[in-house]
């Protein structure tokens, strides 16, 4: 009777310690596998985070904008120029050379050929007049942009006079008058202003221009 007692007792206890190890195998593998579980959920976020940070900005497109901007302002500061300055030369070189063009031209030569004298026809006595009033004009500018020029300060008083006397010879012509005496002094004159500038390093070169 006790003998199947002890066996019963030694049958009990293995299966007890049976059933303990198999109780600590289960949960060690339960625990493992929602381990690695949540090790994947965590780690999704951060796969997903790296693959979208690339492409989500794009990248930005160059604009030509400024560089249009800088092609109209050039184009605008090329087309505002003048035409003297785009021939190389200054307001004042530009002035006294068709003052002085349509002087020589339209007075002063017919003058000496005798084509210009009291009597002449309506029409060289008109364009005499105009070239007059021209010559007035460029030459009292030419004042201006003298008296803008410290190097040129000594012709201000000798344009100014000159164009004084342009201005008388102009009115006579209108009237039908040949004033020779006016005329003869404003050639001095001119050739005056000329030397002179030439000396300041401003040398003059006439140019005819197109008069009515």
């Amino acid at each position: 009777m006790r003998t199947l007692t002890f066996a019963s007792v030694v049958l009990c206890c293995a299966a007890a310690v049976a059933g303990c190890g198999g109780g600590t195998t289960t949960s060690g593998s339960t625990s493992g596998s929602a381990s690695s579980a949540t090790n994947t959920v965590a780690s999704a976020p951060h796969a997903e985070h790296r693959t979208s940070s690339p492409t989500s900005a794009a990248a930005p497109k160059p604009s030509s904008e400024g560089t249009t901007g800088a092609t109209q302002t050039q184009t605008s500061s090329t087309t505002s120029r003048k035409p003297e300055e785009e021939l190389g030369k200054t307001p004042f070189l530009a002035a006294t050379g068709s003052g002085f063009g349509a002087f020589h031209a339209y007075i002063s030569k017919p003058l000496r050929r005798g084509s210009l004298k009291q009597g002449a026809s309506k029409q060289e006595l008109a364009t005499a007049a105009t070239a007059a009033s021209y010559a007035t004009r460029e030459i009292a500018a030419a004042g201006r942009a003298a008296a803008e020029a410290a190097s040129l300060h000594p012709l201000v008083g000798p344009l100014e006079a000159l164009a004084r006397r342009m201005r008388v010879i102009a009115t006579s012509l209108d009237r039908g008058q040949v004033d020779s005496a006016a005329i003869v002094a404003a050639r001095g004159e001119v050739d005056e202003v000329s030397r002179a500038a030439l000396a300041l390093g401003q040398p003059i070169q006439e140019v005819t221009p197109k008069l009515p």
